[in-house]
């Protein structure tokens, strides 16, 4: 929608076959309640839905990863320090 600011923030969860998918998105019209309001729907046996909308962060904020990037490399150096030492002999 050209030159018309995104009111709410919206977070799509789908399940298809035991297989999540994510979809974040803006959206542009609000819903009933305020904060994060999601709604569920069942397509056919193997397809679920969640759709949720917020003002905030509530329903579209992702986890860290820095947690992860650190955690890698600490692995990366516990790993190279003793390969390191055994190709030096």
């Amino acid at each position: 929608m050209p030159n018309v600011e995104a009111k709410v923030c919206r977070k799509i969860v789908q399940k298809v076959y035991n297989d999540f998918r994510y979809v974040r998105d803006c959206g542009y019209l609000e819903g009933d309640k305020e904060g994060t309001e999601c709604i569920r729907r069942a397509g056919t046996i193997s397809v679920l839905m969640k759709y949720c909308s917020c003002k905030t962060d509530g329903c579209n904020a992702a986890p860290s990863t820095v947690g992860t990037t650190n955690l890698q490399w600490v692995l990366a150096v516990a790993l190279l320090v003793p390969l390191y030492s055994v190709l030096l002999k």
